[in-house]
């Protein structure tokens, strides 16, 4: 069966729900864990200005204590429930990229992620994480799904 699960993570419920059943699996499987989270790299869009230095060095902060909080929680929740897992965090790289990346290097053998749940518009609007990994990686893939509405 699964003897590397790559579980990613980036704070929310649905992502928690993937991490709780990603360490279930990993420990009746006696299997290794992988934990990924990714911070996006800056981008100008999403400000109405042009950076300064500071603005840049504000942002790689904060994403990076975001980043090392939502480990440090999950390595706590893998400890409690009995499992080891390596913790990763994947800085100035989109999601999906880093999720595939890091599985092929690791050698995973199952992807398990939470997905929001997002409908088909929901998907061309926003992009969605959890479809990118499923139809990109080269390993299982496992989703913990939020049912939701149209969007």
């Amino acid at each position: 069966m699964y003897k590397h699960l790559l579980i990613a993570v980036d704070g929310s419920d649905e992502s928690a729900k993937a991490m709780a059943q990603g360490f279930a699996l990993a420990k009746a499987l006696t299997a290794k864990a992988t934990v990924v989270t990714a911070t996006e790299p800056w981008t100008e869009a999403a400000y109405a200005t042009l950076p300064t230095p500071s603005m840049i060095s504000a942002y790689e902060k904060s994403t990076a204590g975001n980043a090392a909080s939502i480990l440090n929680n999950t390595k706590q929740n893998a400890e409690g429930v009995g499992v080891h897992c390596e913790v990763h965090h994947a800085r100035d790289q989109h999601a999906p990229d880093a999720i595939i990346k890091l599985a092929k290097e690791k050698k995973c053998d199952l992807i398990v992620m939470g997905s929001h749940g997002r409908g088909s518009l929901g998907r061309i609007l926003l992009g969605n994480t959890s479809s990118k990994c499923s139809l990109s990686a080269k390993c299982w893939y496992s989703s913990a799904t939020r049912l939701g509405g149209w969007l």
